[in-house]
């Protein structure tokens, strides 16, 4: 019985403090959608700004954050093809909230890649070519 009772104390500050730390935190679940057809974005990285809290969009485009601090949060929405778009919500401890986002298309310009190389002279050894006296065809 005293080891249960030692093991108990011992236990209890850390116990505590992951009740405390769930109690200031809340979820966040939503949505991204495409703007102008209403299909979901697959793949859209979703960020709480100012932390390191992010995740990517299932094919769904659903996104889930189990534990986002209780508070007033900016979160954004990136995909390649799409603006970003930005939107703020609040989160209460112990509380879910939604927010679903909705990206426009626009067009991305990309830089222009040049790939330049040189060669170094090779030699070429014991090459043998041989040519056939009638067109190939291919077998049946």
């Amino acid at each position: 019985m005293r080891s249960s009772v030692r093991t108990l104390r011992m236990l209890l500050p850390f116990l505590a403090g992951t009740t405390l730390y769930a109690q200031d935190t809340g979820t966040l679940r939503g949505r991204v959608t495409d703007a102008a057809t209403r299909e979901p974005v697959a793949d859209a990285r979703v960020a709480v700004e100012g932390s390191s809290i992010a995740t990517t969009t299932r094919a769904n485009g659903e996104y889930l954050f189990p534990a986002v601090p209780a508070g007033h949060h900016a979160v954004t929405a990136r995909r390649v093809g799409y603006a970003m778009a930005r939107q703020e919500v609040e989160v209460a401890a112990g509380d879910t909230a939604t927010l679903d986002l909705a990206l426009r298309a626009a067009a991305v310009a990309l830089d222009v890649v040049v790939v330049t190389g040189a060669a170094a002279p090779t030699e070429t050894r014991g090459a043998c070519w041989a040519t056939a006296s009638r067109p190939w065809t291919a077998p049946p």
